[in-house]
Parts: structure tokens; C-alpha cells; sequence
């Protein structure tokens, strides 16, 4: 037997799991799993186990008590690297305790996959607001989707589910226009798509790269009906000389 799910995906407020209850002397109690939020403003990198379980149920002759249920990971950066593992599972006992919750905010998971029990929730890394974001003038390099199946993008995008960008009807392969200024010719971009049944980083890894050329890239990609995110990456070398705005 196992407890359900608590809290939200969102993962709000942070908190983390119950410990279980001990219905006799004769039983033992497991402890609820930790809360922990990891941020970056660039990368994480995952290379071992980052863990948030339930406490185990076990009084020294068995798992006869009941376990704690898993606690929550919060993961939020540009990209999330790495090949470790993600886990908030419920502690072992006569009654497992039930599963914690997992969050990934990235425009890039491709390394981690499916390293994560349970399975994480995942969604594009946060956006600026058209409030927050700098102007043009101030900004020495620049990359943004200007066209998603031939509609221009609002600039700046506010980035809110509530207020889309932009709008498109078809279900098909979609062409999405990516700018830049001041990124080399021949930079890898990446893309992140997000939404109703899909969450994936473009171009898939082991796939040819898609480079930026002549200040732009093009993608085609498959977006279901609903509301999602498209954000678009860049990482290169910075030159010694900065270039002139």
C-alpha cells in the first residue's frame, strides 16, 4: 500500500514530506523526506544523487511500521547537466509512504533524461518580464524567436501563459525563426519547447547541430494544441574585444 501525492507540481510553498504515524509500540515510524531548492543563474550540474526519501519503517526484526512519505527537489537554472540522479521517493515499511515531487525549471534537461523517481515535472527555465527585461540598447548580445510558423513574436514577450506572444491554429510541423546579435556564425542554438504533452530540447541529442547563421537559425518542430514556451539558448566563447553596438 502507498500513500498518494501531496503539495502541487509548482512545488508552492517548498515543503517537505510527512513522516508517518505509529499506530502501536509494536510498530516504527518512518520521517518525512527534506525540502531542497537548488538555483543557478547559469548551470547545474548533476553527477551523483540528490535525494529527498521518506524515512525507512523498520524497528530492528523487519519493515513492519509505516514510511515517511518523499519530500521535494526544486531545480532551477539555464540548463540542468548531468547524468545523477533525482530522487523523493516514499520509505520502505509495511505501508511504503507515499511518493515526494520533483520540479526541473531549464531551457536544457537532454543529459538528465529520466534519472528521476518520480518522474519529474518539468518546465522552461523562467522568463523576464517585459518589466525587468533590458532594452535592446543595453544588451551586448541578443537571442530571441522572432517567427513561430510564419507569426511574429510580440517584442519583448512577457513569457505569460495568460497573455501568449503569439498564436497559431496548425497542429503540423511548424517553422521556428531564431535571431541573434552579436552571436558567431557557426554558434550551436538550442531551442526548448514546452507544453500539453511535451517538454524536449532541440535538437535532440545525437542529431546534427543547428548553428547560427548570418544573425538566425531555423527549427521545425511538432506543437500540440494548448499554451507552452518556446525559449531559444546560445553558449560561446566571448571575444577579447567586445563588439560595437
Amino acid at each position: 500500500m502507498r500513500m498518494g501525492v501531496y503539495g502541487n507540481p509548482q512545488i508552492e510553498p517548498l515543503i517537505g514530506g510527512s513522516g508517518a504515524g505509529r499506530p502501536s509500540s509494536d510498530y516504527s515510524a518512518g520521517g518525512g523526506g527534506g525540502a531542497l531548492l537548488i538555483a543557478s543563474s547559469r548551470d547545474i550540474q548533476v553527477t551523483g544523487a540528490v535525494a529527498a526519501n521518506g524515512g525507512l519503517a523498520h524497528n530492528g526484526w523487519g519493515y513492519n511500521g509505516y514510511g515517511g512519505s518523499g519530500g521535494a527537489l526544486k531545480l532551477v537554472a539555464d540548463r540542468v547537466l548531468g547524468a545523477g540522479w533525482l530522487t523523493a521517493g516514499g520509505g520502505g515499511g509495511y505501508t511504503s509512504g507515499g511518493l515526494g515531487r520533483i520540479r526541473v525549471e531549464a531551457y536544457d534537461v537532454s543529459e538528465l533524461g529520466a534519472n528521476c523517481y518520480p518522474q519529474a515535472w518539468w518546465a522552461s527555465s523562467p522568463v523576464w518580464t517585459s518589466a525587468s527585461i533590458p532594452t535592446t540598447s543595453q544588451l551586448e548580445y541578443e537571442l530571441k524567436v522572432t517567427h513561430v510558423d510564419g507569426t511574429a513574436v510580440r517584442q519583448p514577450p512577457t513569457g505569460a501563459a495568460s497573455t501568449p506572444d503569439v498564436y497559431f491554429s496548425t497542429d503540423e510541423a511548424v517553422t521556428v525563426v531564431v535571431s541573434g546579435r552579436n552571436i558567431p556564425d557557426g554558434t550551436p542554438i538550442k531551442l526548448m519547447v514546452s507544453g500539453s504533452g511535451i517538454n524536449t530540447t532541440l535538437p535532440p541529442v545525437g542529431d546534427p547541430e543547428v548553428t547560427m547563421q548570418s544573425g538566425g537559425a531555423t527549427f521545425n518542430v511538432t506543437i500540440p494544441a494548448g499554451t507552452g514556451g518556446i525559449q531559444a539558448a546560445a553558449a560561446f566563447q566571448k571575444p577579447a574585444t567586445p563588439p560595437t553596438p
